[in-house]
């Protein structure tokens, strides 16, 4: 995890070794499973779950060089790298990732809320219980 401080100072040869990680991360998965097309059962699982978590955090450091939060990069990683774009990550593997998923949700709200502000909650509450009545 980097501070706000770090990521102004990255310097555009370290954002282009980040894209060029990146590239190389999906590229080498995609070949992997090309070369072994047979691929399956829980070795397909263990390594789709490191190949997203790779991709993820290179995703989610190039977000912040347009101001993303990290948490759309993991996202973007999983949606670009699963079946309907490129497909790295089959359906059956999205499958068995349903335990992992319900995991990476809970965390997502888990931090949500710890960004919650509550004078903004209330404030916000208030003007809602006016609005019912």
């Amino acid at each position: 995890m980097t501070d706000g401080h770090e990521q102004e100072s990255r310097t555009p040869r370290q954002r282009l070794l980040l894209f060029v990680a990146l590239v190389a991360v999906f590229g080498l998965f995609y070949f992997a499973q090309h070369l072994v097309p047979h691929f399956g059962g829980a070795i397909a699982t263990l390594t789709a779950v490191g190949f997203l978590l790779l991709a993820g955090t290179l995703f989610g450091e190039l977000g912040d060089i347009v101001g993303l939060p990290h948490l759309t990069g993991y996202l973007l990683a999983g949606v670009i790298a699963g079946p309907f774009v490129f497909g790295l990550v089959d359906h059956e593997t999205v499958t068995n990732l349903g335990d992992v998923d319900r995991l990476a949700l809970s965390l997502i709200a888990l931090a949500g809320g710890a960004e919650l502000k509550l004078d903004l909650l209330t404030k916000g509450l208030k003007s809602l219980a006016w609005a019912m009545f």
